[in-house]
């Protein structure tokens, strides 16, 4: 019986500290788990940039807006065709769009484009894609009155912004966040 009594109370301190340590630093761990995943998006992007880059260069051909990427993995340019981690959270598939015309199949593609949802999760991302890229806190939200053209968000080589009230058929739903890299 005395072993019990002093099992629980050596037991007790451990329960404390291991409570402790999440209330403290349980935003720290959230924190660096969307810079993580940031992180993960912007390289899944870049590498998704650097085979059609390469399939443009090896064909003399750019890539029309809304390829399909998993025509990269055909081809032979990508093992494997990178996988949302917010798919099951609302995002949508990567995909390969004109900047000018995200709806559109008739122009060369300009951009890896990528929603993530509309979750607190994918805007904590969002703001950690931001900072990564361009050392700049927040998330811009695009107009509605731009439609479908995002030229005006999508200046620098990579980043993230929110979409508008309207959204994108088959690539972001209204309010979503988009992370985007530029070909």
């Amino acid at each position: 019986m005395s072993n019990l009594v002093t099992g629980f109370i050596g037991a007790n301190p451990l329960i404390g500290i291991a409570v402790a340590t999440f209330h403290y630093a349980g935003p720290d761990v959230d924190e660096m788990q969307n810079k993580q995943r940031a992180l993960e998006l912007r390289q899944a992007a870049t590498q998704i940039v650097s085979v059609a880059s390469m399939r443009q260069v090896e064909n003399g051909a750019a890539l029309v807006a809304r390829t399909p990427i998993a025509s990269l993995r055909e081809s032979g340019y990508l093992k494997a065709v990178p996988v949302n981690p917010f798919i099951d959270r609302g995002g949508y598939p990567f995909q390969l769009l004109f900047s000018g015309d995200l709806e559109s199949t008739g122009y060369y593609a300009d951009l890896v484009f990528l929603s993530i949802g509309r979750t607190e999760e994918a805007r904590a991302v969002c703001e950690a894609v931001n900072f990564q890229a361009q050392g700049k806190p927040g998330v811009d939200e695009i107009p509605t009155v731009f439609g479908s053209d995002v030229r005006p968000v999508v200046v620098r080589e990579s980043g993230c912004f929110r979409m508008h009230d309207v959204g994108v058929s088959g690539a972001a739903a209204s309010h979503d966040y988009v992370v985007y890299t530029r070909l």
